[in-house]
């Protein structure tokens, strides 16, 4: 019985097999609790922020080295787009009545007709209260006539707050995360990138999707 198997395979053919496939169960088993003392590890780290007092927003700053190019990255800015919802915001809507329903439920804070703009300028609407502002494409040139009033908060299509579907421009607001470059204190060739990046509460595959996004 120890020349050959039942099935035909020879015994030391079988044998080392049975060997291999041990050695290698064994060292999954290893890289396995080693990702989970990792893991265990990170949530550990993330914990400290979530219990920190702040709303659980951990940010991250990236280094750039760009000795090269050190001219080309000053001031250089970015939309991130990540899987998950990193900070609640107030999102104003901006589009027609009809869309409101769908605007609401995908996470909009308040609902404005295109004809009720005038609202903005007479103080009525607070556009300090909302720290995002969307639009349907057809409601964009309405909101040209408060573009001073909003400054930054002005929807633009770059930014993904400008949609016909007013649903994909909210969640366009609340995914999306500018980011812009900014001179390293400590060598004039470094950049910095500091953004929120995730919550302290995130499981590890969106804290990796997070991280992935930003590289």
């Amino acid at each position: 019985c120890l020349s050959s198997r039942s099935d035909g395979e020879p015994a030391k053919q079988w044998y080392q097999r049975r060997v291999r496939g041990y050695v290698e169960e064994k060292k999954s088993k290893k890289k396995k609790k080693k990702k989970v003392a990792e893991v265990a590890e990170l949530q550990g780290e993330l914990a400290r922020f979530q219990g920190s007092g702040d709303d659980g927003v951990v940010n991250a700053t990236f280094v750039i080295n760009a000795t090269a190019n050190s001219k080309k990255m000053s001031k250089v800015r970015g939309i991130a787009t990540f899987s998950e919802k990193i900070r609640d915001l107030r999102v104003l809507a901006v589009c027609d009545s009809g869309a409101h329903g769908a605007a609401i439920e995908a996470g909009a804070t308040l609902c404005l007709d295109p004809t009720d703009i005038g609202k903005i300028t007479e103080g009525e609407i607070n556009i300090d209260e909302f720290e995002s502002v969307v639009c349907t494409t057809a409601c964009l040139k309405s909101l040209a006539k408060v573009a001073r009033v909003l400054r930054a908060k002005m929807p633009h299509q770059r930014k993904g707050t400008v949609n016909d579907n007013i649903g994909t421009a909210i969640r366009a607001s609340l995914l999306n995360v500018e980011w812009e470059t900014v001179d390293s204190q400590n060598h004039s060739d470094f950049f910095n990138i500091t953004l929120p990046l995730l919550k302290a509460d995130f499981p590890i595959t969106t804290i990796k999707d997070h991280v992935t996004t930003m590289f």
